[in-house]
């Protein structure tokens, strides 16, 4: 049977997924300690790519049940590399319709950026209804806040997949958009010539 969808929760820690593992195998074992760190460390403790990767841990060894799994897991267990998973990629589209247009969009547009969104950028590319929309996404843990304000992806693979389910005509518009709202921002002539070239290169 498939593992629960994982519900609307903050990031997981070592402690946090080690009971996880626990709940799942119902026992308990050595090896869950050394594994939930791994699996914190490749998943940035984010519950959606966790499932993902503890569903794919389950059929690479062709089981469906993780206490079956509990005589070989270790420091060696293999983990499944999640960067072309279909998984993944479903279960973040089917997240992403569950948003507000404004939200989604600002949304694909962060993933395009490709780096760390100040306030002042959110509001040049959505006005004051972009930090609502910025607001419900941190909620959603799509993105996080760093130590100066700036927004940035929970986790580089849901950035990379968002970016890769983006439409043609969707990504030449946002693009466009984030080079408007750089140039009455910024002074960084090379990232917003980075976009406009993009943009072009879409036509």
């Amino acid at each position: 049977a498939m593992l629960m969808r994982p519900l609307l929760l903050g990031p997981l820690d070592v402690e946090a997924t080690t009971e996880l593992l626990v709940e799942l195998g119902r026992a308990r074992s050595q090896a869950f300690p050394v594994l939930a760190r791994r699996l914190v460390a490749q998943s940035g403790g984010n519950p959606l790519v966790l499932h993902v990767l503890l569903q794919a841990l389950l059929e690479a060894h062709g089981t469906t049940s993780f206490a079956r799994l509990l005589p070989i897991l270790g420091q060696q267990t293999t983990l499944p590399d999640l960067s072309r998973s279909s998984a993944v990629r479903d279960l973040l589209t089917e997240r992403l319709e569950r948003l507000s247009p404004m939200a989604r969009a600002l949304l694909e547009q962060l993933a395009l950026l490709q780096r760390p969104a100040s306030l002042d950028l959110i509001e040049e590319l959505a006005g004051e209804a972009g930090l609502d929309a910025a607001d419900d996404l941190i909620k959603r843990h799509f993105i996080v806040e760093d130590a100066d304000d700036d927004l940035l992806f929970a986790h580089e693979l849901v950035r990379s997949v968002i970016a890769g389910v983006i439409s043609g005509p969707q990504r030449r518009l946002h693009h466009r958009r984030i080079a408007a709202a750089l140039t009455a921002i910024s002074d960084d002539s090379t990232e917003i010539e980075r976009h406009l070239a993009i943009d072009l290169s879409l036509a």
